[in-house]
């Protein structure tokens, strides 16, 4: 008499007899621990639906993991994403920047900034610019930030009205403030792959309607 192929509490085989297998017997393939293997499955699936080539159900339950496993390598590589940017790292010291400034009804206009950028103690971080505006005098500004959580910088420009607020995302930081003339600003800095540049596209808008953009790469000195 041979054992049964499932595990009998009050059976009177020993478990030796039947954990061992039988040549003449197809096995079931029972394990103690853990889920069913992949030869397990083979063996209930044969004595289910007849008999079947076991390394062949093998080979597809494998070609399906491998499958599921490189289909979630984007998503993964989706996450790593770009390196996370630094503003306070990038602006200390000297940067300038070069772009064109266009306006609503009129010409575009050359811009240049000459920035130095000093962390002071207590973690603010002021930042002293010179910008130079075709067709304008010089004008001088000056920022003042400080980090309130990871990410988050909130502050002042002596341009400005109010408060300023900076929020860091991956590679880009957007900035949002109201320029004591009531109109609203918006500037958003991509940092590039090396850590050498930045971009800042800044959109200027009144009433709701946009009035000019300004596009600026900036680089460090």
């Amino acid at each position: 008499m041979m054992p049964p192929p499932w595990p009998d509490r009050n059976s009177r085989w020993r478990r030796s007899d039947r954990l061992r297998p039988d040549p003449k017997r197809p096995r079931l393939g029972y394990r103690r621990r853990g889920a069913p293997s992949l030869w397990a499955w083979g063996n209930v699936i044969s004595h289910l639906l007849g008999p079947m080539d076991r390394r062949a159900f093998v080979r597809t339950g494998f070609a399906v993991s491998t499958l599921a496993t490189l289909g979630g390598m984007p998503s993964l590589l989706r996450a790593a994403g770009p390196a996370a940017f630094d503003p306070v790292a990038f602006f200390t010291g000297r940067t300038e920047g070069s772009g064109t400034l266009d306006e609503v009804m009129a010409s575009p206009r050359a811009v240049r900034v000459s920035s130095i950028g000093t962390l002071r103690a207590g973690g603010l971080f002021v930042m002293d610019q010179t910008v130079d505006i075709a067709g304008d005098p010089t004008k001088r500004r000056q920022w003042q930030l400080r980090q309130a959580v990871p990410g988050r910088f909130t502050g002042t420009i002596s341009d400005a009205r109010g408060a300023v607020t900076a929020l860091v995302a991956g590679n880009t930081m957007r900035i949002d403030y109201t320029m004591t003339n009531g109109m609203k600003v918006q500037q958003v800095l991509t940092c590039s792959a090396d850590g050498r540049t930045v971009s800042n596209a800044m959109k200027i808008r009144k009433f709701g309607i946009r009035v000019a953009t300004l596009a600026e790469t900036i680089r460090k000195v």
